[in-house]
């Protein structure tokens, strides 16, 4: 027996009554409270009726009457008024305190208990992986849209507390966080490093000109130490007079990683294009807040393209076998879609008012579901995955949920708990 459990029969009012103290009196629970995570009772503002009195006050939960001493609440003042002390087994002849006792053991249904003990004794890839498809899609479908609110909250608070040590710069956020998914997977950090690695108000001051972004970007990341060719040495060149100007520390470039990348995905590549991004885009940070569609997004983000000198390069100095085009790729914009701009939106729509939060729900369904590992087990097993909220989605659920095996607090698990024979 776990307090988890215990927590979750109690809030649900999953135990057979009637319900008696340690003292024979009959106990009818009207509320039992809310739960508590920070210290202090397990559940605040419970009503009872003990006997013929009323209570209202607060109730704590224990597996063992004895865990009371061994949780020190005894010396606790947070303790001292309790209405109620329920357990699971009492364990001592003594009573630990003045408030009534309740005994659960004998009246939890055994099914409900068997069933949670089985969700956590799994180690496949979610615990409820052979259960799952006997949920049905309503538990599921409703489940989802919370999910992806629940990361997008998530991800806000983070950007939040990013855009307090901007002083409120969301430009720079903005950069920052589409670099970050540029570099998704493999180099994220790294591009993460190489746009925090100056005030971003020093690329909006430089020409817009693209060769001059990319001396900026290229030489920012480490890559202009020693030229290997013309366009090379005139980056470098560039770069030495915008490193002077702005008393600018470049990067060692060994943070960004080429071993198992595709050569349209190496960092070279992707810094030409965030260059690209940035150089053509005056009013980039305007035109995506002021998107309301995925087709008015997709218009920013589909032009961008590398320069030509990466038609015939992957690395700098050694040519390639074709030529070709680098262009963003509809794969890498959904992703800038999803990781940047709809978190970015998100948080702006809730720090001032607005009311579009719907009208981000409605661009997200329209991108196509990501097709990851996590994505493609889900599915295996019976997902009905049709578009990015349901992807997004059940990766909160993967990682928040079912990796720490918190099935009580999921409502697939709950109904698999509460209904699976």
């Amino acid at each position: 027996m776990t307090e988890d459990f215990l927590y979750y029969i109690w809030q649900f009012k999953l135990f057979d009554n009637p319900l008696f103290t340690w003292d024979g009196e009959e106990v009818f629970v009207e509320k039992p409270g809310l739960r508590n995570v920070n210290a202090g009772p397990d559940f605040l503002n419970a009503s009872l009726k003990v006997g013929n009195i009323s209570w209202h006050g607060n109730v704590e939960i224990h597996v063992k009457t004895s865990d009371w001493h061994l949780h020190g609440h005894d010396h606790d003042p947070n303790y001292e008024n309790l209405i109620l002390h329920v357990v699971y087994h009492h364990d001592t002849d003594a009573m630990p305190h003045d408030c009534p006792l309740v005994e659960l053991n004998q009246k939890i249904p055994l099914s409900l208990f068997e069933n949670y003990k089985n969700l956590q004794q799994k180690t496949q890839f979610i615990p409820c992986e052979n259960l799952f498809h006997r949920v049905d899609e309503f538990t599921k479908s409703s489940f989802l849209e919370a999910l992806y609110i629940q990361r997008l909250e998530e991800r806000s608070r983070v950007l939040e507390q990013r855009l307090e040590r901007l002083n409120g710069d969301w430009k720079a956020l903005m950069f920052e966080r589409i670099a970050y998914v540029f570099g998704l997977k493999v180099n994220a950090d790294a591009f993460e490093m190489l746009a925090k690695s100056f005030p971003f108000k020093n690329l909006q001051e430089i020409n817009r000109k693209a060769e001059n972004m990319e001396a900026f970007l290229f030489g920012q990341a480490g890559y202009l130490y020693e030229p290997t060719d013309e366009y090379h040495q005139m980056l470098s060149n560039e770069y030495q007079f915008l490193k002077h100007k702005y008393n600018l520390k470049a990067l060692e470039n060994h943070h960004f990683k080429l071993l198992r990348l595709r050569p349209p995905n190496f960092p070279t590549i992707r810094i030409s294009q965030l260059s690209s991004l940035y150089a053509d885009e005056v009013n980039l940070f305007s035109k995506i807040m002021g998107a309301k569609s995925l087709n008015q997004l997709n218009d920013i983000f589909q032009k961008i393209k590398a320069s030509s000198y990466w038609n015939t390069h992957y690395t700098f100095g050694n040519l390639a076998k074709t030529n070709t085009e680098k262009w963003l790729t509809q794969q890498r914009i959904q992703l800038i879609i999803l990781n940047a701009v709809v978190p970015i939106k998100y948080l702006y729509a809730k720090k001032y008012g607005a009311d579009n939060i719907e009208d981000l729900l409605d661009i997200v369904r329209e991108i196509k579901p990501e097709n990851n590992s996590i994505i493609k087990s889900f599915k295996q097993i019976g997902a009905n995955i049709k578009d990015a909220l349901d992807s997004q989605a059940y990766l909160e659920l993967k990682k928040h949920y079912c990796d720490s095996k918190k099935c009580l607090n999921c409502r697939i698990g709950n109904k698999i708990i509460h209904h699976v024979r």
